[in-house]
């Protein structure tokens, strides 16, 4: 019994640490070999906010299977699956044996749903309770979660966007950094010198505050342009060093995807502080 209820709490802190880390964060990496590349030292400024904004495409939706997992104070690891469709919602389940659903976080454009199956208790808040006023998306999540170029709270980087971006380039690739900062962070994206983005940094204009860091892996070409088959998150959350690594399977795109959000009946409600509580045990 013990061991079963060890093993509960530390599904409700990968849950938590996704729900936390998803409407806030925002690393580097080693390079893909799955994509197309150039030579970034060939082009100018104009050239390379282009080549950004082309690989950037539109799809609806995706789904896909894979693995998660929590490394620091808490580790665990999960089988999960993820669908999401775009602009509107982002579904992880994780399902640690034989496929049975544990857990489950629902992100919606208005709220965040977090499901304790084994707890048979929930958590139910408006989608601003994580993201602390900034303009952050649904949208803004998905493309960190892919390793996909935004800007914050207006879209993806595509060619309607190139006049809100500035290319800065370096010895080692270039980085692309939105025109329009928060005035509690900055971040921006790093791009190696075969233009494939590789990272997304975020970091406090001042005080102490939490920097986070993206290290995108394993870049394929999609339907919906380069995205990431691995990343991986990096924070501390209360002081302590914490990492999340999704790991994803092959993605399908563009076909139906069920978005449940249903509140299982006879479940408890447990409030928002619930998730920042879970780090102090």
């Amino acid at each position: 019994m013990k061991q079963y209820l060890s093993q509960s709490s530390i599904y409700r802190h990968l849950l938590a640490a996704i729900a936390t880390l998803a409407l806030v964060a925002c690393g580097t990496t080693k390079p893909s070999n799955n994509v197309d590349t150039i030579a970034t030292h060939a082009l100018n400024n104009q050239e390379l906010s282009m080549h950004v904004a082309r690989q950037v495409k539109s799809w609806a939706t995706m789904q896909t299977g894979g693995s998660i997992k929590l490394s620091g104070a808490v580790s665990f690891s999960s089988s999960m699956q993820v669908r999401m469709q775009r602009g509107e919602a982002i579904v992880i389940s994780l399902r640690p044996l034989l496929g049975v659903e544990v857990g489950r976080l629902v992100i919606t454009s208005d709220s965040i749903v977090l499901i304790d199956k084994w707890h048979k208790q929930y958590i139910a808040e408006p989608v601003t309770l994580l993201s602390g006023g900034l303009p952050v998306t649904v949208n803004d999540v998905q493309d960190i979660f892919l390793g996909r170029p935004f800007v914050l709270g207006k879209g993806s980087v595509d060619s309607l966007r190139v006049d809100q971006i500035t290319i800065n380039p370096r010895e080692q690739g270039f980085d692309m950094v939105p025109n329009d900062q928060p005035r509690a962070f900055s971040y921006q994206f790093g791009y190696d010198k075969q233009g494939r983005m590789v990272t997304l940094d975020v970091q406090p204009t001042k005080g102490n505050s939490t920097t986070y860091q993206v290290a995108y892996n394993e870049v394929k070409t999609t339907p919906a342009g380069p995205v990431a088959h691995k990343v991986n998150i990096a924070t501390a959350i209360k002081g302590r060093n914490m990492g999340l690594t999704l790991d994803y399977d092959d993605m399908t795109w563009n076909r139906s995807v069920k978005i449940d959000h249903t509140i299982p009946r006879n479940y408890k409600r447990r409030e928002a502080a619930a998730l920042a509580s879970l780090f102090s045990k």
